[in-house]
């Protein structure tokens, strides 16, 4: 599978957290109209997921197994869980810190290498890259199978 690369703008610490789609997987109408696709959030497993800085602003990388739709977020036209939402998530117990990396603005790291078994999520993938100005950015690259659906809507 070619892996997928997600590009994340740096957030505060409790900035948004990025529902994670790939590029070919793009916003809904958002109208709630019959026949219109719709992508959300599902499980699946990550194979692989390597994160690159921007080559000079360090972070921490936050990849969390959940899905926005749980908190009410709209990701279908947009891609973001607010924090607060989030919060909401993990109290529910909805929501799990599947890994925090802290980078350096020139890294490039393998976050996960699962092999043949790969790593499950159960929800969908979410992420934030996050440090005090906040500047700079950070990609992700993901190997998954998974993780996101585009399907007619039937109301």
């Amino acid at each position: 599978m070619t892996p997928w690369p997600l590009a994340l703008a740096t957030v505060a610490a409790t900035g948004n957290i990025t529902q994670c789609y790939p590029a070919f997987c793009t916003a809904g109408a958002g109208a709630g109209t019959q026949g219109e696709l719709v992508r959300r959030p599902t499980e699946g497993t990550i194979n692989s997921l390597t994160v690159v800085g921007d080559g000079s602003n360090a972070g921490t990388l936050e990849l969390w197994d959940a899905s926005g739709v749980d908190a009410g977020a709209d990701v279908d036209t947009l891609a973001v869980v607010t924090n607060a939402q989030m919060a909401t998530l993990v109290a529910a117990g909805k929501a799990k810190l599947i890994a925090s990396v802290l980078i350096a603005g020139t890294d490039q790291l393998t976050v996960f290498n699962a092999g043949s078994a790969g790593a499950p999520c159960m929800k969908g993938l979410c992420a934030r890259f996050s440090n005090a100005g906040p500047t700079g950015a950070a990609t992700i690259n993901i190997n998954a199978t998974g993780l996101f659906q585009k399907y007619e809507r039937h109301v």
